[in-house]
């Protein structure tokens, strides 16, 4: 009985996950780069490590092609590299929702996984 229970929650999922057509996974990617670029001042994206106070100044390296669909059906997660002045890799995780005109960060987290793995670890981000 449990593995026909798992088995039909996959088969519901599923078509939503499908659901996400290339151009909407290609205006997750651009309201990504969009909003690194209204947050970032003279090319660098400015963080602040809650745990010393230190203020990072980031340059944006890469964005990942990967999208996590998050268990509400209009939010994502989405990934990107981040250097710091020494050229140091940082991950940088922004969750993201739909809104009326495309998609909208709501939280970002640099160098911080742990948030996202225990969002996964619970079944509420998975891998399109």
């Amino acid at each position: 009985m449990k593995k026909l229970l798992i088995a039909l929650s996959f088969a519901v999922a599923l078509p939503a996950l499908a659901d996400l057509s290339m151009g909407d996974k290609i205006q997750l990617q651009s309201d990504m780069q969009r909003h690194i670029d209204s947050v970032s001042v003279g090319g660098t994206y400015r963080h602040i490590d809650i745990a010393t106070g230190a203020v990072m100044e980031l340059y944006p390296a890469a964005g990942h092609p990967m999208i996590l669909k998050m268990s509400q059906n209009d939010m994502f997660v989405l990934c990107s590299e981040m250097r710091d002045a020494n050229g140091n890799a940082l991950n940088a995780d922004y969750y993201m929702a739909k809104t009326a005109s495309g998609y909208q960060v709501i939280r970002t987290e640099i160098a911080n996984r742990d948030p996202l793995k225990a969002l996964m670890g619970k079944g509420l981000v998975s891998k399109l």
